[in-house]
């Protein structure tokens, strides 16, 4: 007998999660083995298992591969989706160490702990490196020169959830807009979404919801309002990564310290006026130079002040 990842299921009298991820309210691997597999969860077909290999007890039924740009969060809720899962069940079973799960930052799925993609690897049949490459833990740790797991807050301080109903219709959170201070798909020059029509400020993963849906109507995020914007906000979304991609791809603790230089001097031509940042509020003083400002929060002084990479004379 052999297993497909993502075709037909095979039959199996064990997996070693169906007892915790399927629970009384969800379907277990044993009563869905019947069931015919047409979803591809957006990264096709793996190859088949055969029944005696030993990953067998330890994958989950149904894998998903991480795709280009793919944050870790949209891969975990499309891992919920392809298995008949409800939002959030593999999430949690990830968490369900309690000791381990009480010394993680609150947004645990921003910059995951390594560990953390050590399991999912383990559980997903995937080499760890894709799974890096859902997340800036790679990038923030040369950044900062970190020998330790990084914060989330030195990524994006004022996180809050938000997705593109485009990129949902695909199956797809991605990556790049979870950085700060984006308010829309630069893709698709759609708004980014955080409220369904319903009033309803949307979660990442919920139990009693479907993945990519809203836990209160169960309005599919693909079907959410795509409302267009303005020049002004791609042109602004542009500036945003540019810098981003600057830091992401050569980022150092002396290209940080040379772009906290160049804010000082801009702002010092600019006199005592003050400078209304991407968050609204004007600042009147620098940010400190001591290296664990969260990157978001450099990005808004280098576009605030008019900034482009060029001028840091790379």
């Amino acid at each position: 007998m052999e297993r497909v990842a993502q075709g037909r299921f095979s039959k199996c009298s064990h997996w070693r999660a169906s007892a915790y991820i399927g629970g009384p309210d969800l379907l277990t691997w044993e009563s869905i083995y019947h069931l015919n597999g047409n979803y591809d969860g957006g990264s096709g077909l793996m190859h088949t298992v055969p029944i005696t290999d030993s990953c067998w007890q330890n994958t989950f039924p149904r894998w998903v591969r991480p795709l280009p740009d793919e944050w870790l969060s949209g891969l975990l809720l499309r891992c919920d989706e392809v298995n008949y899962w409800q939002s959030g069940t593999t999430s949690t079973y990830l968490l369900r160490d309690s000791a381990r799960n009480a010394s993680m930052p609150t947004n645990h799925f921003l910059i995951p702990p390594i560990w953390l993609l050590e399991e999912l690897a383990e559980a997903l049949a995937v080499p760890l490196q894709s799974l890096f490459n859902t997340t800036y833990l790679p990038e923030l740790m040369r950044i900062y020169n970190l020998t330790r797991f990084p914060h989330s807050m030195l990524l994006n301080s004022s996180f809050s959830f938000h997705f593109c109903p485009e990129c949902a219709r695909n199956r797809v959170l991605r990556r790049t807009l979870m950085l700060a201070h984006l308010t829309s798909c630069p893709l698709h020059s759609i708004a980014l979404c955080q409220r369904c029509p319903c009033g309803t400020t949307q979660r990442i993963f919920c139990r009693q919801a479907q993945p990519f849906t809203c836990y209160r109507c169960d309005l599919d995020w693909a079907h959410f309002p795509q409302l267009s914007v303005s020049p002004e906000e791609r042109a602004l979304s542009t500036e945003l990564l540019k810098w981003y991609e600057v830091f992401f791809a050569r980022g150092t603790p002396i290209l940080f310290s040379s772009a906290l230089k160049l804010i000082r001097s801009r702002f010092l031509e600019k006199g005592a006026g003050g400078v209304r940042l991407l968050d609204g509020k004007t600042r009147y003083i620098l940010p400190d130079n001591c290296g664990q400002i969260s990157l978001g929060h450099l990005v808004d002084w280098l576009v605030s002040l008019n900034l482009s990479p060029p001028d840091l004379n790379l």
